[in-house]
């Protein structure tokens, strides 16, 4: 049985040489698994607070120019994580939208028990607004992340003391 090919070619001349190229795009495909690596493991490194400065091994401990980040993202279902726990301090969030939400409002809201006690930021994402990050340096204490279209997405933040 004669196999099926899904190409068209005029001739053998045109054949071979897009052999030529798909033996490129194989031999390119290792380089670019590595290089994909290295960036996500630069990513993950800057969210734990190592140090990812070249010739330099990973720090223990964060220096004082890095500030760490929290990811959280809204998902159709809510926020993702749905808690978080960390010392207080210096901090990066940053906010992805994945819930296919056209507008969202987001409203960060510090807490005391069960009651809100004051809004800390306010953000609206308009539609293809996909991200959002702030800087915040939080005392201690309890917050929660919420959207205004669906009350019942919240995100718990706890904040300890150093």
């Amino acid at each position: 049985m004669k196999p099926i090919s899904y190409f068209l070619r005029a001739d053998a001349d045109h054949h071979s040489h897009s052999n030529k190229g798909w033996d490129r795009m194989i031999g390119l495909l290792p380089a670019a698994l590595i290089i994909i690596c290295l960036v996500a493991a630069a990513g993950v490194a800057s969210r734990r607070g190592w140090s990812t400065k070249p010739g330099g091994a990973a720090a223990s401990a964060p220096t004082t120019d890095q500030v760490e980040s929290e990811l959280i993202t809204l998902r159709p279902f809510g926020f993702e994580p749905a808690e978080i726990k960390r010392p207080a301090g210096e901090v990066v969030f940053v906010i992805s939208n994945r819930s296919h939400q056209q507008d969202v409002s987001l409203t960060l809201s510090r807490v005391q028990g069960a009651m809100l006690t004051g809004k800390v930021k306010d953000v609206g994402l308009k539609k293809g607004q996909v991200n959002w990050l702030d800087r915040f340096n939080l005392p201690p204490g309890d917050y929660v992340l919420t959207e205004a279209s669906h009350p019942e997405w919240k995100c718990a933040i706890t904040l300890t003391p150093r």
